[in-house]
């Protein structure tokens, strides 16, 4: 039993850490379900769903702000918080089920749009979702633009190299937006100039016609 014991601890941890490492820049939202787990203290492991207000039910404090906040800041603030009360608190923050799991791809795609997002999605699952990448679709350096602490950011990834197997493929995260271009320059300036300024997930499906 014992055996069992620590195995089971040891495969909550490696869950968490997983969720930790995938989903370092997502921040929770209400309808998040969302586990707090403290490790050896029953009393203050919570599985829980976000409420509207952004709060959720936690000993001690009552209602707990959790809304707008990442799993390692909500992970810092609790272990704080349990510091009072437990010596040496191990303190981890795993979202079971996300509220809004989508991700969106436009650009040289097949069938761009909006998807669900299945848990650990990688890019090239979700170009596959699409349908493929069109014959004009330049693979070298598509962008995956992010919401990050309030600021839309991007990052370039070679899909090209992914594809073959020389570079490792990329999560996604809830929220993220794919872009895959028709040349490696002028279509990517024209998107930042007058697209990304006011792009959100929601608006992806009004976009796509004026940039296809």
């Amino acid at each position: 039993m014992k055996f069992y014991k620590i195995l089971k601890m040891f495969m909550i941890l490696l869950v968490c850490f997983l969720n930790t490492l995938f989903c370092e820049d997502y921040r929770i939202q209400p309808g998040d379900e969302i586990e707090i787990f403290v490790w050896q203290s029953e009393d203050f492991t919570r599985r829980v769903i976000v409420q509207l207000d952004g709060t959720i039910p936690y000993p001690i404090k009552g209602r707990l702000k959790v809304a707008g906040k990442t799993p390692k800041e909500l992970e810092k603030e609790l272990t704080e918080f349990l510091s009072k009360y437990i010596k040496y608190p191990q303190v981890s923050v795993l979202i079971l089920n996300y509220a809004y799991r989508q991700v969106a791809i436009i650009g040289e795609v097949r069938k761009p749009g909006t998807f669900p997002l299945v848990k650990e999605m990688k890019l090239t699952e979700l170009v596959a979702k699409a349908e493929g990448y069109t014959a004009n679709a330049y693979l070298k350096r598509v962008f995956i633009i992010r919401e990050k602490e309030g600021r839309k950011e991007f990052f370039i990834v070679n899909l090209k190299k992914i594809l073959r197997g020389d570079e490792d493929d990329v999560s996604l995260i809830p929220g993220d937006i794919v872009y895959i271009p028709k040349s490696a320059i002028g279509s990517w300036n024209w998107f930042v100039s007058n697209v990304m300024p006011t792009l959100t997930l929601i608006s992806v499906l009004i976009t796509l016609s004026v940039i296809l």
